[in-house]
């Protein structure tokens, strides 16, 4: 239940406008303390601005990247 309350916070977090509504952040504090969910949320918030820098700049990725992408299903191996 922890587990699958941070995934729908992951979810809502990024979608525009920001999905999270009070009825998750109950959910959320069952599991998890508030310095917890700070953290959980800084991260889901940092790899959101890194996702969007490196789209923006169009940002080429090292071999070393691409190959644990495809490893994940997500990128075509080279």
């Amino acid at each position: 239940d922890a587990e699958r309350a941070a995934f729908d916070l992951a979810r809502c977090a990024s979608v525009v406008p920001n999905a999270v509504d009070d009825t998750l952040m109950a959910r959320l504090k069952q599991h998890y303390t508030a310095p917890q969910i700070v953290e959980i949320v800084s991260v889901i918030s940092l790899f959101g601005w890194l996702n969007r820098f490196n789209d923006t700049l169009n940002t080429e990725l090292d071999d070393d990247t691409l190959e644990w992408a495809a490893d994940f299903g997500l990128a075509k191996k080279t």
